[in-house]
């Protein structure tokens, strides 16, 4: 599964299975935009379509640094953002995920060796920057 096509279509098509999902209490479904009064079915649909080329930038990219992922995600945010008219539906999806389509294209038969021999240690630094900076 080293072709990053199929691991950025896998990737999307889990965004778009688990919107097609119901009941899901107070999320959005194919039925209802559960407590999100800012969206709806189809800018969930927008937005998950949007991040097919940034998770395969992500994947095509070889053996990027943290910063470099940093980056990729960061121009892949922007570009759900514009298709989401700002509205914030797939973010932390787009972290976790793009997180695991780096990993998968660096190690197809073990992403989690990748994510911890690569990226591991920048991502605790990542985190504790984050939370030092959250208690100021």
């Amino acid at each position: 599964m080293n072709d990053a096509n199929s691991i950025t279509d896998i990737a999307v098509s889990a965004l778009l299975e688990e919107l097609d999902l119901f009941p899901k209490p107070g999320l959005v479904s194919p039925v209802d935009c559960g407590s999100h009064k800012d969206m709806d079915y189809a800018l969930h649909r927008r937005s998950a379509d949007s991040l097919l080329e940034s998770f395969r930038e992500i994947a095509a990219t070889p053996d990027p640094d943290f910063k470099s992922l940093v980056e990729l995600g960061l121009c892949a945010e922007r570009r759900m953002l514009a298709a989401t008219d700002g509205i914030n539906t797939h973010r932390g999806a787009l972290f976790s995920l793009g997180l695991l389509v780096a990993a998968a294209a660096a190690d197809p038969e073990s992403p989690r060796r990748a994510l911890q021999s690569r990226w591991s240690d920048a991502l605790c630094e990542h985190s504790t920057a984050g939370m030092n900076a959250d208690s100021h």
